[in-house]
């Protein structure tokens, strides 16, 4: 690992112990260098975190992108829900820095890859009539991202995070079945269940 990776590592692991206030000072003597080579490759305290939060984004969507596919497109959603809200639990300073707000406009330009694959996803429901007959992939698309992020970032901000598991998987079946005609089946139901 090259002294610049390392002090984005030594960044994310302190903001993820001691919060949002980041010490350059704690950064350097985590990472064994001087002030002014963290200086050198990041320019100031804010070039740090924009990096941070660069490679933040390349985890995540590393780990996204490996997730092979079910062959299910409804599964795969819940699978990325899933995915996302881990993420948020594990790294809740984090995730705040890379998802400020739910307005996509304000987002740091590398969370549109994240947007891409969903918006290919709905698309692709859309195309094989599982979205819903009145919706359409852009809807669809904000409606997700929504409940996704409201869920997301009130877990991360519960420092407790009581009941984060259910809490997710109830937002997150109500919009998903909202969303798609073919509800996915869950452990213990069928389709004659379904119908009754």
């Amino acid at each position: 690992m090259d002294t610049r990776q390392k002090l984005i590592r030594v960044s994310a692991a302190l903001l993820k112990e001691s919060g949002p206030e980041l010490s350059m000072r704690a950064v350097c003597e985590a990472a064994g260098v001087t002030a002014p080579t963290l200086y050198h490759h990041f320019g100031d305290k804010q070039g740090l975190i924009d990096a941070t939060v660069a490679d933040a984004f390349d985890r995540y969507l590393a780990e996204k992108l490996n997730k092979n596919s079910t062959g299910n497109l409804v599964e795969d959603l819940r699978r990325g829900w899933d995915l996302h809200v881990d993420f948020g639990r594990s790294n809740p300073v984090l995730y705040k820095l890379m998802f400020p707000s739910a307005n996509r406009e304000s987002l740091p330009s590398a969370a549109e890859k994240s947007f891409a694959l969903l918006h290919r996803a709905m698309e692709r429901l859309e195309q094989m009539g599982q979205l819903q007959p009145s919706l359409h992939a852009d809807i669809a698309v904000r409606a997700l991202w929504a409940s996704l992020y409201g869920t997301t970032i009130l877990i991360c901000s519960d420092k407790q995070q009581q009941d984060a598991e259910l809490l997710s998987a109830l937002v997150r079946d109500a919009v998903i079945d909202a969303l798609t005609c073919l509800p996915f089946l869950r452990e213990g139901s069928s389709p004659d269940h379904e119908k009754s």
